[in-house]
């Protein structure tokens, strides 16, 4: 291993960790705020995970067998309700870096505009920006 590709290797964890992994550490906390990139790089990393899920469970639904396959299809399901929440919880301080209350994030097709939105500058009731 040379040089360089220890600094990419490294850099992609610095990456994971600021804008994915470290949203998992307080999944469960909806106060607060989160930026615009923050939120649509967690979704963007979710949707591409989504991608590679439904790869391996099309892939592993030929190779494994039933009992096997419905094991790690339950696995899988208690780890996508997690991510699931900490989304959920990342779409409510979404709304809060607008000024907004999280209940916005239950009418879809509003919520989906609102995070397009830029978030307040300045200090609003939900914490600094």
């Amino acid at each position: 291993m040379n040089l360089k590709s220890i600094t990419k290797k490294m850099w992609l964890k610095k990456f994971l960790k600021k804008y994915y992994f470290r949203h998992f550490e307080t999944f469960l906390y909806h106060d607060g705020r989160i930026s615009r990139k923050d939120y649509w790089i967690f979704s963007f990393l979710n949707i591409l995970l989504m991608m590679f899920m439904g790869f391996l469970f099309e892939s592993l639904e030929i190779l494994l067998p039933s009992i096997a396959y419905n094991i790690f299809e339950f696995i899988c399901s208690i780890f996508w309700i997690y991510i699931l929440i900490a989304w959920k919880m990342l779409d409510i301080r979404r709304m809060h870096d607008i000024g907004m209350s999280g209940w916005w994030t239950m009418i879809p097709i509003f919520s989906i505009l609102f995070y397009l939105c830029k978030g307040d500058d300045k200090e609003n009731k939900y914490g600094p920006s």
